[in-house]
C-alpha cells in the first residue's frame, strides 16, 4: 500500500505487525508479486530464513552490502520480519524472495528500496552464489 493510505504512524506499525503475522506460517500461501518466464517474485516469509541466513553471510554480500549482524537462524528470521517484510507496510515496498518458477528454489531477494543518499527509489538485488551469472 502507498505510504499516503496510513493516516498515523501508529496506524502504519499496525499494519506492518500484521503483514508478519500473515507471513509468519511456514504453511501460508505465498504473496506472489511478479511472474516472468523464468521467475517467482513473493513475499518473503519465515520459512525463508535458512536461505536468508546463506545469503546475508555470503562473503560478497558482506563485502558489496554489508554486515546486518545476521549470526544465525533467528537472527535470520527476526531480519526477514523486521526488515523485509514490515517494509511491505511500512513503506508500501521492500525486497521480495526470488524464486526459480519451475523448481521453486529460492535464488535470492530483489525489489524496491529507498535509500536516503538518493532522489528516488532505487531497485537492489543480491543472488545466492550458485544462481549468479544466469542472466536473471
Amino acid at each position: 500500500m502507498p505510504r499516503a493510505f496510513y493516516r498515523s504512524r501508529s496506524h502504519r506499525r499496525k499494519h506492518a505487525a500484521l503483514a508478519v503475522a500473515a507471513t509468519a506460517r511456514d504453511d501460508a500461501d505465498p504473496v506472489l508479486v511478479l511472474a516472468t518466464a523464468r521467475l517467482h517474485l513473493r513475499w518473503v516469509r519465515r520459512d525463508d530464513a535458512p536461505d536468508l541466513l546463506r545469503l546475508v553471510t555470503d562473503p560478497d554480500w558482506l563485502r558489496h552490502i554489508g554486515d546486518r549482524g545476521v549470526k544465525n537462524l533467528a537472527d535470520a528470521e527476526h531480519f526477514a520480519n523486521d526488515r523485509l517484510i514490515g517494509n511491505y507496510w511500512r513503506q508500501g515496498h521492500g525486497f521480495w524472495a526470488i524464486e526459480d518458477r519451475e523448481r521453486g528454489a529460492f535464488l535470492g531477494i530483489g525489489g524496491l528500496v529507498h535509500r536516503p543518499a538518493l532522489p528516488a527509489i532505487d531497485v537492489g538485488y543480491a543472488l545466492l552464489p550458485e544462481h549468479r551469472g544466469r542472466g536473471y
